[in-house]
Protein backbone atom coordinates (compact mmCIF):
# COMPACT_ATOMS: atom_id res chain seq x y z
CA UNK A 1 0.00 0.00 0.00
CA UNK A 2 1.08 3.94 -1.05
CA UNK A 3 0.13 4.74 2.47
CA UNK A 4 3.07 2.12 3.90
CA UNK A 5 5.52 3.36 1.53
CA UNK A 6 5.52 6.92 2.23
CA UNK A 7 5.62 6.47 5.63
CA UNK A 8 8.93 4.26 5.33
CA UNK A 9 10.22 7.22 3.01
CA UNK A 10 9.87 9.78 5.62
CA UNK A 11 12.37 7.70 7.75
CA UNK A 12 15.55 9.68 8.09
CA UNK A 13 17.41 6.53 9.50
CA UNK A 14 16.80 3.08 7.96
CA UNK A 15 18.67 1.69 10.85
CA UNK A 16 17.54 3.61 13.46
CA UNK A 17 15.13 0.77 14.38
CA UNK A 18 18.17 -1.76 14.47
CA UNK A 19 20.26 0.87 16.84
CA UNK A 20 17.14 1.57 19.51
CA UNK A 21 16.38 -2.36 18.98
CA UNK A 22 19.81 -3.21 20.15
CA UNK A 23 20.21 -0.74 22.68
CA UNK A 24 16.75 -2.41 24.72
CA UNK A 25 18.04 -5.63 24.68
CA UNK A 26 21.22 -3.94 26.03
CA UNK A 27 19.18 -2.98 28.96
CA UNK A 28 16.86 -5.81 29.22
CA UNK A 29 20.32 -8.59 29.53
CA UNK A 30 21.74 -5.90 32.01
CA UNK A 31 18.37 -5.39 34.17
CA UNK A 32 17.35 -8.90 34.81
CA UNK A 33 15.80 -10.02 37.31
CA UNK A 34 18.15 -10.59 40.12
CA UNK A 35 19.87 -6.99 39.04
CA UNK A 36 16.25 -5.67 39.50
CA UNK A 37 16.20 -7.18 43.22
CA UNK A 38 19.26 -6.10 43.57
CA UNK A 39 18.94 -2.33 43.00
CA UNK A 40 20.08 0.09 45.24
CA UNK A 41 18.61 3.72 45.78
CA UNK A 42 21.45 5.25 43.95
CA UNK A 43 21.14 2.52 41.38
CA UNK A 44 17.73 3.22 41.07
CA UNK A 45 16.08 6.43 40.87
CA UNK A 46 18.45 9.20 42.21
CA UNK A 47 17.94 13.26 40.87
CA UNK A 48 20.44 14.35 38.58
CA UNK A 49 21.89 11.02 37.66
CA UNK A 50 21.41 9.70 34.08
CA UNK A 51 22.80 5.75 34.88
CA UNK A 52 19.91 4.72 36.42
CA UNK A 53 17.43 2.24 36.45
CA UNK A 54 14.64 4.91 35.77
CA UNK A 55 16.39 7.30 34.15
CA UNK A 56 17.46 4.87 30.91
CA UNK A 57 13.88 3.49 31.36
CA UNK A 58 12.19 7.12 30.64
CA UNK A 59 14.70 8.95 28.77
CA UNK A 60 17.78 6.62 26.98
CA UNK A 61 14.80 3.91 25.70
CA UNK A 62 12.63 7.29 25.19
CA UNK A 63 12.27 6.76 21.60
CA UNK A 64 10.87 2.95 22.40
CA UNK A 65 7.87 4.52 24.06
CA UNK A 66 6.63 8.39 25.69
CA UNK A 67 5.80 8.21 29.29
CA UNK A 68 4.12 11.71 28.59
CA UNK A 69 4.97 14.42 31.58
CA UNK A 70 6.26 11.68 34.20
CA UNK A 71 6.79 12.67 37.76
CA UNK A 72 9.62 10.98 39.96
CA UNK A 73 6.80 10.07 42.08
CA UNK A 74 5.66 7.30 39.55
CA UNK A 75 8.79 5.47 40.02
CA UNK A 76 7.20 4.47 43.85
CA UNK A 77 10.37 5.63 45.41
CA UNK A 78 13.40 8.80 44.17
CA UNK A 79 15.76 10.90 45.80
CA UNK A 80 14.89 14.74 45.12
CA UNK A 81 17.04 17.09 44.28
CA UNK A 82 17.76 17.78 47.61
CA UNK A 83 19.10 14.28 48.35
CA UNK A 84 15.54 13.68 50.14
CA UNK A 85 14.53 9.87 50.06
CA UNK A 86 10.73 10.24 48.98
CA UNK A 87 7.49 7.77 48.30
CA UNK A 88 4.68 8.23 46.06
CA UNK A 89 1.41 8.48 47.73
CA UNK A 90 0.66 5.13 47.77
CA UNK A 91 3.91 3.87 48.80
CA UNK A 92 3.79 6.39 51.46
CA UNK A 93 -0.13 5.19 52.32
CA UNK A 94 1.28 1.64 53.11
CA UNK A 95 4.63 2.28 54.46
CA UNK A 96 4.46 5.79 55.92
CA UNK A 97 8.18 6.31 56.32
CA UNK A 98 9.88 2.69 55.80
CA UNK A 99 11.94 3.68 53.18
CA UNK A 100 13.83 0.57 52.82
CA UNK A 101 10.83 -1.52 53.31
CA UNK A 102 8.80 0.35 50.41
CA UNK A 103 11.53 -0.10 48.05
CA UNK A 104 12.21 -3.79 48.31
CA UNK A 105 8.64 -4.07 48.43
CA UNK A 106 8.65 -1.32 44.86
CA UNK A 107 11.50 -4.05 43.19
CA UNK A 108 9.49 -6.84 44.13
CA UNK A 109 6.49 -5.03 41.88
CA UNK A 110 8.67 -4.54 38.72
CA UNK A 111 9.98 -8.43 38.63
CA UNK A 112 6.66 -9.51 39.28
CA UNK A 113 5.40 -7.62 36.41
CA UNK A 114 7.70 -8.32 34.16
CA UNK A 115 7.13 -12.31 34.92
CA UNK A 116 3.58 -12.07 34.54
CA UNK A 117 3.72 -9.79 31.39
CA UNK A 118 5.87 -12.19 29.91
CA UNK A 119 3.08 -14.90 30.83
CA UNK A 120 0.49 -12.83 29.26
CA UNK A 121 -1.30 -13.00 33.25
CA UNK A 122 -3.40 -10.33 32.33
CA UNK A 123 -5.58 -9.52 35.10
CA UNK A 124 -2.15 -9.73 37.22
CA UNK A 125 -0.91 -7.08 35.45
CA UNK A 126 -4.33 -5.23 35.67
CA UNK A 127 -3.96 -5.23 39.61
CA UNK A 128 -0.41 -4.44 40.11
CA UNK A 129 0.45 -1.62 42.65
CA UNK A 130 2.96 0.17 39.93
CA UNK A 131 2.10 3.69 38.40
CA UNK A 132 0.16 3.38 35.35
CA UNK A 133 2.46 5.53 33.07
CA UNK A 134 5.74 3.20 34.47
CA UNK A 135 4.08 0.57 34.14
CA UNK A 136 3.39 0.17 30.43
CA UNK A 137 6.83 1.51 29.78
CA UNK A 138 8.26 -1.45 31.45
CA UNK A 139 6.09 -4.56 29.55
CA UNK A 140 6.43 -2.63 26.66
CA UNK A 141 10.61 -2.75 26.85
CA UNK A 142 11.02 -6.51 28.33
CA UNK A 143 7.85 -7.83 25.79
CA UNK A 144 8.15 -5.92 23.00
CA UNK A 145 6.40 -8.36 21.02
CA UNK A 146 3.13 -8.57 22.97
CA UNK A 147 2.44 -4.91 24.41
CA UNK A 148 1.69 -1.66 22.29
CA UNK A 149 4.32 0.61 23.14
CA UNK A 150 2.10 3.35 25.10
CA UNK A 151 1.95 4.29 28.51
CA UNK A 152 -0.64 6.71 28.80
CA UNK A 153 -4.88 6.11 28.49
CA UNK A 154 -4.83 9.54 26.26
CA UNK A 155 -2.65 8.31 23.59
CA UNK A 156 -3.87 5.08 23.76
CA UNK A 157 -7.56 6.28 22.86
CA UNK A 158 -5.88 8.83 20.28
CA UNK A 159 -3.93 5.79 19.07
CA UNK A 160 -7.32 3.77 18.98
CA UNK A 161 -9.04 6.84 17.46
CA UNK A 162 -6.31 6.73 14.49
CA UNK A 163 -6.87 2.78 13.67
CA UNK A 164 -10.82 3.33 14.10
CA UNK A 165 -11.08 1.12 17.31
CA UNK A 166 -14.11 2.67 19.56
CA UNK A 167 -13.26 2.53 23.06
CA UNK A 168 -16.29 1.11 25.69
CA UNK A 169 -16.71 3.33 28.83
CA UNK A 170 -15.35 0.23 30.87
CA UNK A 171 -12.63 -0.56 28.58
CA UNK A 172 -9.03 -0.61 30.94
CA UNK A 173 -6.07 0.51 29.91
CA UNK A 174 -4.59 -3.28 29.04
CA UNK A 175 -7.90 -3.53 26.67
CA UNK A 176 -7.05 -0.37 24.54
CA UNK A 177 -3.15 -1.86 24.70
CA UNK A 178 -4.15 -5.29 23.78
CA UNK A 179 -6.41 -4.12 20.78
CA UNK A 180 -3.85 -2.06 18.93
CA UNK A 181 -1.60 -5.15 19.13
CA UNK A 182 -4.07 -7.32 17.45
CA UNK A 183 -5.74 -4.39 14.96
CA UNK A 184 -1.81 -3.66 14.20
CA UNK A 185 -1.02 -7.53 13.67
CA UNK A 186 -4.29 -7.89 11.57
CA UNK A 187 -3.64 -4.75 9.10
CA UNK A 188 0.11 -3.75 8.90
CA UNK A 189 2.66 -5.63 7.20
CA UNK A 190 3.99 -8.62 8.73
CA UNK A 191 7.35 -7.97 8.89
CA UNK A 192 6.53 -4.83 11.05
CA UNK A 193 7.24 -4.83 14.59
CA UNK A 194 4.84 -2.82 17.11
CA UNK A 195 7.43 0.08 17.84
CA UNK A 196 7.32 0.73 14.06
CA UNK A 197 3.18 0.40 13.89
CA UNK A 198 3.43 2.94 16.77
CA UNK A 199 5.71 5.44 14.64
CA UNK A 200 3.29 5.10 11.68
CA UNK A 201 -0.09 5.40 14.27
CA UNK A 202 1.62 8.14 15.70
CA UNK A 203 2.31 9.80 12.06
CA UNK A 204 -1.33 9.58 11.31
CA UNK A 205 -2.32 11.23 14.64
CA UNK A 206 0.06 14.45 14.32
CA UNK A 207 -1.40 14.88 10.72
CA UNK A 208 -4.64 14.50 11.99
CA UNK A 209 -5.59 11.59 9.79
CA UNK A 210 -6.97 8.39 10.46
CA UNK A 211 -5.72 5.29 9.24
CA UNK A 212 -8.92 4.89 6.68
CA UNK A 213 -8.76 8.42 5.60
CA UNK A 214 -5.48 8.62 4.80
CA UNK A 215 -5.87 5.08 2.61
CA UNK A 216 -9.18 6.29 1.21
CA UNK A 217 -10.67 2.42 2.43
CA UNK A 218 -12.89 4.77 4.82
CA UNK A 219 -15.48 2.24 5.73
CA UNK A 220 -17.57 2.54 8.76
CA UNK A 221 -17.69 -1.81 8.64
CA UNK A 222 -14.06 -1.37 9.30
CA UNK A 223 -14.27 -0.07 13.38
CA UNK A 224 -14.36 -2.40 16.54
CA UNK A 225 -15.41 -1.88 19.65
CA UNK A 226 -12.89 -2.26 22.70
CA UNK A 227 -15.01 -4.25 25.06
CA UNK A 228 -14.00 -4.37 29.29
CA UNK A 229 -12.36 -7.99 29.05
CA UNK A 230 -9.52 -8.65 25.93
CA UNK A 231 -10.14 -11.35 23.80
CA UNK A 232 -6.88 -12.68 24.66
CA UNK A 233 -7.36 -12.64 28.47
CA UNK A 234 -5.71 -15.08 30.60
CA UNK A 235 -6.27 -15.47 34.39
CA UNK A 236 -3.11 -15.24 36.39
CA UNK A 237 -1.58 -18.97 37.06
CA UNK A 238 0.35 -17.56 39.92
CA UNK A 239 -0.12 -20.10 43.09
CA UNK A 240 -1.24 -18.65 46.33
CA UNK A 241 1.31 -17.78 49.04
CA UNK A 242 1.43 -20.77 51.72
CA UNK A 243 2.02 -20.85 55.61
CA UNK A 244 3.04 -23.71 57.68
CA UNK A 245 1.27 -23.65 61.34
CA UNK A 246 4.23 -22.93 62.90
CA UNK A 247 4.89 -19.38 60.71
CA UNK A 248 1.28 -18.61 61.37
CA UNK A 249 1.16 -19.00 64.84
CA UNK A 250 4.29 -16.77 65.18
CA UNK A 251 2.34 -14.05 64.02
CA UNK A 252 -0.61 -14.26 66.00
CA UNK A 253 0.63 -13.80 69.84
CA UNK A 254 -2.47 -14.23 71.21
CA UNK A 255 -2.73 -17.73 70.31
CA UNK A 256 0.80 -18.73 71.26
CA UNK A 257 -1.27 -20.42 74.18
CA UNK A 258 -2.49 -22.63 71.51
CA UNK A 259 -0.65 -25.85 69.72
CA UNK A 260 0.46 -24.78 66.28
CA UNK A 261 -0.99 -27.93 64.98
CA UNK A 262 -4.26 -26.64 66.17
CA UNK A 263 -4.03 -23.25 64.27
CA UNK A 264 -3.43 -24.57 60.92
CA UNK A 265 -1.27 -24.31 57.91
CA UNK A 266 -2.98 -21.19 55.73
CA UNK A 267 -2.97 -19.92 52.54
CA UNK A 268 -3.16 -15.89 51.63
CA UNK A 269 -6.31 -15.65 49.44
CA UNK A 270 -5.87 -11.70 48.92
CA UNK A 271 -3.22 -9.43 48.35
CA UNK A 272 -3.24 -6.45 47.13
CA UNK A 273 -2.67 -2.76 48.21
CA UNK A 274 -0.94 -3.89 51.11
CA UNK A 275 -3.42 -6.10 52.55
CA UNK A 276 -3.28 -9.44 52.71
CA UNK A 277 -5.83 -11.72 53.80
CA UNK A 278 -4.89 -15.42 55.44
CA UNK A 279 -7.36 -18.51 55.48
CA UNK A 280 -6.07 -21.42 58.18
CA UNK A 281 -7.10 -24.82 58.21
CA UNK A 282 -9.43 -24.70 60.76
CA UNK A 283 -11.78 -22.52 58.65
CA UNK A 284 -10.21 -19.18 60.33
CA UNK A 285 -10.28 -16.16 58.73
CA UNK A 286 -7.35 -13.00 59.56
CA UNK A 287 -7.39 -9.99 57.64
CA UNK A 288 -4.49 -8.40 58.00
CA UNK A 289 -3.39 -4.30 57.46
CA UNK A 290 -0.86 -2.62 56.34
CA UNK A 291 0.91 -1.64 59.40
CA UNK A 292 0.93 -5.65 60.54
CA UNK A 293 2.14 -6.38 57.03
CA UNK A 294 5.11 -3.89 57.34
CA UNK A 295 6.08 -4.84 60.86
CA UNK A 296 6.48 -8.28 59.88
CA UNK A 297 7.70 -8.17 56.28
CA UNK A 298 5.03 -10.00 54.70
CA UNK A 299 4.65 -7.53 51.41
CA UNK A 300 7.96 -8.97 50.96
CA UNK A 301 7.17 -12.55 51.84
CA UNK A 302 4.16 -13.29 50.09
Amino acid sequence: MDLFHDFLSKRVDPNYDIMIENKRQEFVSKYNDEAILNLTQEQYCFAGRTNTFCYQMEYGLGALSSMGNAFPSVFGVYVDSNYQVKLSKHLEKMFIDNYDAAFRYQKKQIVELINAARLEEYRTIERSDINQQFKYKIISIYCPDLYFPVCTRPTAEAYCSVFGIKCSKNASMLDLNLALVEWSNRNLPSDWDLHLAMWFCDCLWRDHKTYYSASQALNTDKTETVQKMPIKSKPATKEPSKMTATECAKLFPENSHVHHKAFGNGVVINNECGKVTIKFDNGDIKQLGVDFCVKNNLLEKL
